[in-house]
């Protein structure tokens, strides 16, 4: 049994405990290892901030779980089949996104996700740095989808989608997309998403998608117009909770885009655009598109009526909302 799977088992052991003590004997023989080698991982859960009691000829109980997003304690009670799955866990990293990328192009399964409490090089589009602080979520996640590469783009979007669903669903808060990357409230950006894809001409390898949300990060470690729940609901979000439903969502989000086509599920996304209705200007490379956002399209590119009247398509580009 691997040692994250022995963890797991044993924090579960605790979870049915409710708050009591459960003895060692019982746990080794349910496990069918050692007293000594549960002693061993007791330990370990203690060197990583789980706070275990241990009473002679009693047993151990669990006082305090660490803010952690170890992935043992996100796959306690994650209802997916393979979103989150496989789960890489890390202190610090450099980047959730190119340990992700290693790991694809070695075969990691889809659904197989790199989750950070921090990260030194975190990216954001056009080759922007992501801020990092600790109490955010810096998430990235392994897909495999077998659509044509011009569906690509929308894959961001159906996780904007789900992050908003997220949001709303736990803390009341009207989350909106900015197309077509990023996640504001009241004005003010609280996650931002990028999407990385390995492929040829007909053949998507495989897309890396890096999600980074401010959780709990204190104000003053963000950049500026920007903010997190714990600021918004003036309390301690519990980040796994977020992580798993935002999992489960993403996964019923995901499957129905692979099934069904993005187009099912764009009227959800313009619902909750910051854009639609509004003047806007676009950067696209050298470029700068003026016109008014009309919609989204069944690919997930913005629909602009420009200043002669004339219907331009977006996939992507930087957006200032003018009103």
């Amino acid at each position: 049994m691997e040692e994250n799977n022995i963890k797991q088992n044993i924090l579960r052991f605790f979870e049915k405990s409710r708050g009591n003590y459960i003895s060692g004997e019982e746990i080794s023989n349910n496990l069918g290892m050692s007293r000594a080698n549960i002693w061993k991982h007791i330990n370990a859960l203690r060197q990583e901030g789980y706070m275990i009691d241990a009473v002679p000829n009693i047993g151990y109980k669990l006082l305090m779980i660490p803010d952690k997003l170890q992935g043992y304690e996100i796959k306690n009670g994650l209802e997916t089949s393979t979103m989150g799955q496989h789960i890489y866990y890390y202190d610090y990293i450099t980047s959730t996104n190119d340990k992700a990328y290693e790991l694809a192009e070695n075969g990691a399964k889809e659904g197989t996700i790199i989750v950070a409490e921090t990260q030194s090089g975190g990216k954001a589009r056009l080759e922007r740095k992501w801020i990092s602080p600790l109490g955010g979520i810096y998430m990235s996640i392994i897909l495999r989808p077998v659509v044509n590469i011009e569906e690509i783009p929308a894959v961001t979007l159906v996780s904007a989608l789900s992050v908003s669903k997220t949001i709303t669903s736990l803390y009341n808060l009207k989350a909106e997309i900015k197309w077509p990357n990023d996640i504001f409230i009241n004005s003010q950006k609280i996650c931002g998403i990028l999407a990385e894809m390995k492929g040829h001409v007909d053949k998507v390898d495989f897309v890396i998608l890096g999600i980074g949300i401010n959780i709990n990060t204190a104000i003053n470690d963000l950049p500026p117009n920007s903010t997190s729940i714990k600021t918004l609901t003036k309390n301690i979000a519990n980040r796994v909770i977020f992580a798993r439903e935002f999992l489960k969502q993403f996964e019923s989000d995901y499957t129905q885009f692979i099934n069904e086509g993005f187009k099912s599920l764009k009227n959800e996304c313009a619902e909750l655009s910051t854009l639609i209705g509004k003047k806007v200007n676009i950067k696209m490379h050298n470029t700068i598109l003026s016109g008014l956002a009309l919609g989204i399209d069944d690919k997930g590119a913005l629909i602009i009526k420009n200043e002669l009247g004339d219907m331009k398509r977006v996939l992507s580009g930087d957006v200032l909302m003018c009103r």
